[in-house]
């Protein structure tokens, strides 16, 4: 198990956190704006 820092706004932040997570990793997201949140 890893542990991850990301940021997660959208693109590739977002898709490093989802992955990670499936493979069950903890994992902490960073966003500067909560209104540029991605909701997929």
């Amino acid at each position: 198990m890893a542990a991850w820092f990301t940021g997660a706004s959208r693109c590739l932040g977002v898709e490093i956190g989802r992955t990670a997570l499936g493979e069950g990793d903890n994992v902490v997201v960073a966003i500067r704006n909560p209104d540029r949140l991605t909701r997929t």
